[in-house]
């Protein structure tokens, strides 16, 4: 075009002979679409679909910048010219290396977001001309075709291997870029989100042109920099190379990016451009975009803090101090018994005199198998104070867990206690009873020993889950301790606080409970088992001991923050860690009416002694999506490193380095692993502490210098404050003989709410394979919390193109628990349709059914604790703990609620499935039998929520003798629907005789003002002139029918042949064999059935007194193919022979029909029920 205006514009008047057009686009598009036939346009798609397989959508560049939950495409655009050094440099580096200036600009972008997102494996877009043919090369049109490029591979290469893989990658990829973006978008991205551009979420292009083709005689265009106020993608790179300059503008998204965030990104780009430039054979790990300023921040400003350490000291020397400080302050309480200082010393000290009379030396290992008690502090402190270190050792575990300990570790001798002798009885070596202490120990001084060791002599050593299948033992040093608790800056303690002692001692956070009290002169109170779990007598015990310290797991503490918020509000200090604070938690503490003085998210590692980082909670954010980890403890610092221990930017993704004073000694007799993980220090300058550890976690700065936690570098975990390494999960799965092949994966149901998801491939011969039998294999062989929660079976383990167990593949397998070996069985009355619901919410599985055990399918006691208050809310109970142990699924936990008279089924509106994404309900009407049961197999399907209406009548209730029409039904079920949604638009439905009153009701909204936008017809037929009266005979085999289909089971009755019996033996018998096969619960009697016949019957009177109006709703009738026993079924046959169901008369708007496979009794169950929930979720996803 630009060339035809410059001939006119020198034609001056004379005639214009311009070139003949060699096609016109629409003649070349009809071209087009004949010669891309089904074959050709098939191999492109296959071929973006084995591109893009697996690959995420979206890459996260912000640099920790916080952004609101709904992004706006409003957007800003930052201009930029690149110096001319560097575009020369581009020039000569693509004349000597053969790649082309958009090669080597894109390869700058990609590595740019590679660094500082982290991500291995991305999408990136950019535009191609489509001018494929030279015929189409001078026509004007917009050919150009959007396409996606996958950028990987970029760890352990060089930047010139990088390059040439790229372009060998681009080169396939524009082979295949003339199908349609949006065909692309379908074949390979078929369930796209809400507000997100598919495929990718960052763009970038470059334009080569000549703008002298645009002077017109002296003329001389100029150009103007445009903001146009918005972005379509997070952000994009967009360069136009013109005559020997380069210059762009990056447009990004206001919401994620701020000025300052787009030009640190440019600088960044620069300086990778550089990289690439002068150093290509550089390996691309090796790239550092930090400047020396920033540099100087990350390394030195950000780990400033610094202070005394005692080194020359050991911890019981310190101990030693505060008891002749204050001798008569009390050190440790425990129930009615307590111990002061002075006591406490007299009796280590003896212990300690008898433990090196024994045979332990200094620097020698001891076991330590304890119950909490008073006698778990004399003996550690016994075992310290004779100089050697102590090894816990949790009875809760395996005894070959255990056994490998001790061997490990090297313990000569295992201090324990009379009632747990035999849980170390195994171990071969001996025993020293401490509850006999009396006897053994009162010869021996009280005296302090007075042998000394160094600071860095091991203390205790703790072990965590390794990734082999071995455990591994962290040695743990004196000074480490003193380090976490003496002289720190993030609390502060003195005599007059209470510690409370909650945590395991063989779980590193009892670290800091037993150590900082004890070397401040402090007190531990020691909280009961038994009252752990309880909220309410949790907190009753804080304020009555006048607890001041706390330390809880994240866990327990999401428990206590969800039931009692207000238990925290005597303490000077609550701390929390070991795995992600919810924030939505810890508002729910801090807004309440009695929030801590103090609170801080701690974060550490074992290896680096429990906490070796903290966050001011009170600080945190309103709108805060995470709580950060927060900024290194004392004499602690924190690198924030690539794989080649390069330094990252502020914001980028790295992984965490952490040096200091806490620094362990490494894993026991693990010299390989040890070297891997503890590295020397050369970024610090503190020469005291020259260690590394290498934590695995990835983390980022934010600007104001804080951690966030993204997550690990590798199938490391932590659930309920344990670490767990899944391979070693796995290890132990694969050495059972019956088992071919095992993966475990961690799966999130909510906030926090992780779960361990075990996939098993047996071998052939084996695949009948008890799934308990497996469990109760890994229950021998792991600690209980390590065993995961499910275990599925599966044929075969799915594999991915490069042969891999498929990880996404299994990740999107739902799980479904219940009878192994058998049918599953769904909800049958309210009360256990309300225990499923708790159940999803609590334990986190969809479609619980009634045989799930709770300590089976993932239950733990912080669960159990939850369930339990939740259920006792629901049904206005005070059932005990211990009635989930006595009741272990909920067909045996709903028998024991209805047997204390609860009557909470006599409600009309019941909610099957909320709280879904806060999504528009769903409002549906019972059948003819007035059960709103049936629709729970749609409920478990749908992706909004969804209510269902149960007939007053079922349950006599509400003045049932007056509800004698169509429309006074309709009318109540309005008032009960307002209730939970006070206006429009409503969406409508029903099945059978449901959809009849659906329809009225809509019509009585409409007439009323309201808006529905849609009603669904679930094989209703329209109320019609010639009505078919039903007889008890004929309803009990509706009823049978509906039973069948909703449990999936076969029910043998021959109805024809009871004609002869009374009508209470006819029901009797018809109830029992219900019962049988699980239509009914246990205790369901014969008024259960005759609540459904006289249901039925009612309804069939009021419904042949009904005639319709019309309505302008656009309607969707979901129809059963198979017609073949409607007649005698349905209460009015004429309309049911038509395909339309009688409706078209009487509804005005659009009316669809979906044709559904089965029969009118089957439609609304498995597997017919998920062709109708697809129709459904996807209008509904258009319109919520």
């Amino acid at each position: 075009m630009h060339l035809e205006i410059h001939r006119v514009y020198y034609l001056r008047g004379e005639n214009i002979s311009l070139p003949e057009i060699a096609i016109q686009p629409i003649d070349y598009m009809h071209w087009y679409n004949t010669f891309m036939n089904e074959s050709r346009r098939g191999g492109k798609l296959d071929f973006w679909r084995n591109m893009l397989e697996g690959v995420p959508s979206e890459v996260d560049i912000t640099l920790g910048n916080s952004f609101p939950t709904n992004i706006s495409d409003s957007g800003f655009r930052f201009y930029f010219q690149l110096p001319e050094e560097i575009v020369s440099q581009i020039d000569e580096f693509s004349k000597n290396n053969g790649f082309t200036q958009f090669e080597i600009m894109m390869a700058a972008f990609s590595v740019l977001i590679y660094i500082v997102s982290g991500e291995d494996d991305f999408t990136i877009g950019t535009v191609v001309a489509g001018r494929h043919h030279s015929v189409i090369e001078n026509i004007i049109g917009n050919f150009a075709n959007v396409v996606v490029t996958r950028h990987n591979g970029f760890k352990q290469t060089t930047i010139l291997n990088y390059l040439e893989s790229m372009r060998n990658k681009l080169t396939d990829i524009f082979e295949n870029s003339d199908i349609p973006f949006d065909e692309v978008v379908s074949a390979t991205c078929p369930n796209r989100k809400k507000n997100k551009n598919p495929l990718f979420n960052t763009f970038f292009s470059l334009y080569n042109g000549k703008r002298n083709h645009l002077n017109i005689g002296e003329a001389v265009p100029q150009g103007v920099l445009l903001n146009p106020g918005n972005s379509q993608f997070d952000l994009s790179l967009a360069l136009f190379s013109d005559a020997g300059s380069i210059n762009g503008y990056i447009e990004y998204k206001v919401d994620l990016f701020d000025k300052e965030t787009v030009n640190r990104l440019f600088r960044y780009y620069i300086k990778t451009l550089n990289y690439i430039l002068m150093s290509p054979d550089q390996s691309i790990d090796y790239i550092e975009l930090v400047d020396s300023e920033e540099r100087n921040t990350l390394v030195k400003d950000w780990n400033n803090e610094r202070g005394p350490v005692a080194t020359d000291k050991t911890l019981y020397e310190i101990f030693e101090e505060q008891v002749k400080l204050y001798p008569d302050n009390i050190a440790v309480k425990f129930e009615d018994k307590y111990l002061t200082y002075e006591e406490l010393n007299k009796r280590a000290n003896k212990l300690a005199h008898y433990l090196n009379n024994y045979g332990v030396n200094p620097t020698d290992l001891v076991g330590l198998c304890v119950q909490p008690s008073i006698e778990m502090f004399v003996g550690l402190l016994g075992i310290v104070k004779a100089g050697a270190g102590y090894v816990p050792l949790d009875p809760a575990l395996p005894a070959a867990r255990i056994d490998f300990i001790v061997k490990n570790s090297d313990s000569v001798v295992i201090l324990t206690q009379s009632t747990l002798a035999k849980t170390v009885a195994h171990c071969g070596i001996d025993l020293i009873l401490l509850d006999e202490e009396n006897q053994l120990f009162n010869e021996y001084k009280e005296t302090n020993p007075s042998h000394s060791i160094p600071a860095d002599s091991i203390l205790y050593m703790i072990f965590t889950s390794g990734s082999t299948g071995i455990p591994k033992g962290v040695q743990t040093q004196h000074y480490n301790v003193a380090a976490l608790v003496c002289d720190t800056n993030h609390m502060e303690c003195d005599k007059a606080d209470v510690f409370a002692k909650v945590n395991n001692f063989a779980f590193d956070i009892s670290t800091w409970e037993i150590w900082a009290p004890l070397l401040h002169g402090a007190s531990i109170t020691v909280v009961p088992d038994a009252i752990k779990l309880i909220p309410q007598e949790f907190s009753a015990f804080i304020k009555q001991q006048k607890i001041t310290m706390l330390y809880l797991p994240t866990a327990l503490y999401h428990m206590i923050a969800t039931e009692l918020p207000e238990s925290f509000g005597g303490l000077k200090l609550l701390v929390v860690g070991g795995e992600a604070l919810d924030p939505t938690k810890a508002h729910c503490v801090l807004e309440s009416k009695a929030p801590p003085k103090g609170f801080i998210n701690a974060y550490g590692p074992t290896e680096v002694t429990c906490s070796s980082a903290w966050f001011d909670v009170k600080k945190l954010s309103k709108d805060a999506k995470r709580v950060p980890i927060g900024k290194p403890i004392t004499n602690t610092q924190f690198y924030v490193l690539n794989s080649e221990q390069s330094v990252l930017p502020i914001g980028a993704k790295g992984e965490l380095y952490i040096g200091g004073a806490g620094v362990s000694k490494g894993y026991r007799k693990r010299p390989e692993l040890t070297e891997r993980h503890f590295l020397k220090n050369r970024l610090g300058s503190d020469i005291r502490f020259d260690k590394l550890y290498r934590t695995g976690d990835v983390v980022r700065y934010l600007p104001d210098g804080n951690l966030e936690f993204m997550g690990r570098t590798d199938h490391q975990v932590k659930i309920r404050g344990f670490r767990i390494e899944i391979g070693e999960i796995e290890n132990i799965l694969r050495k059972h003989p019956l088992i071919k092949a095992a993966i475990v994966l961690v799966q999130e149901e909510s906030p926090g709410n992780k779960r361990l998801v075990a996939f098993v491939e047996f071998y052939e011969e084996h695949q009948n394979t008890s799934i308990n039998t497996i469990r109760k294999y890994l229950l021998e062989n792991l600690p209980a919390y390590m065993v995961p929660s499910v275990i599925k079976a599966l044929n075969v383990l799915p594999l991915n193109n490069n042969g891999k167990i498929d990880r996404n593949k299994l990740n999107q397998i739902e799980i479904e628990l219940g009878n192994e070996g058998g049918g599953l069985r769904y909800p049958r009355d309210y009360v256990e349709l309300s225990l499923c619901l708790i159940w999803e919410e609590i334990v986190g599985f969809k479609k619980p059914t009634l045989d799930i055990n709770f300590f089976e399918s993932g239950g733990d006691s912080l669960r159990a604790v939850r369930l339990i208050s939740k259920i006792n809310k629901t049904f206005g109970k005070n059932l005990p703990l211990d009635t989930l142990y006595d009741s272990g699924n909920i067909e045996s936990l709903a028998l024991k609620i209805k047997s204390n008279d609860i009557d909470n089924e006599n409600r009309i509106l019941i909610p099957l499935a909320k709280n879904k994404f806060n999504n528009k309900p769903v409002f549906i009407v019972h059948p003819l039998s007035g059960s709103a049961m049936c629709y729970i197999p749609l409920a478990t399907m749908l992706a909004n929520p969804l209510y269902a209406f149960q007939s007053p009548l079922f349950y006599k209730q509400w003045g049932h003798e007056s509800i004698d029409t169509v429309e006074t039904l309709a009318s109540m079920y309005i008032d009960e629907m307002l209730k939970v949604q006070e206006r429009g638009p409503f969406v409508l439905g029903g099945w059978s005789f449901g959809g009849i009153i659906a329809f009225e009701m809509a019509r009585q909204l409409e007439l009323s003002g309201y808006e529905v936008s849609k009603l669904f017809l679930f094989d209703s037929v329209a109320p019609g002139k010639a009505h078919k009266e039903l007889n008890m005979m004929k309803v009990l085999g509706l009823c049978l029918e509906e039973i069948v289909e909703q449990f999936g089971t076969h029910i043998d009755i021959d109805l024809e042949n009871m004609s002869k019996l009374t009508h209470s033996e006819i029901l009797d018998a018809v109830l029992n064999t219900i019962k049988e096969h699980g239509g009914f619960a246990p205790d369901a009697d014969v008024t259960m059935l005759e609540r459904m016949i006289d249901t039925c019957l009612a309804n069939s009177r009021v419904s042949s007194k009904y005639t319709a109006g019309t309505v302008n709703i656009d309607t969707i009738l979901f129809r059963a193919k198979d017609r073949s026993h409607m007649e005698e079924m349905l209460v009015f046959p004429n309309e049911a022979k038509e395909r339309c169901l009688g409706w078209s008369q009487h509804i005005s708007g659009d009316l669809i029909i979906e044709d559904i496979d089965g029969h009118h009794m089957s439609i609304m169950f498995q597997p017919n029920v998920n062709a109708i929930s697809a129709v459904i979720n996807k209008w509904m996803e258009k319109n919520n």
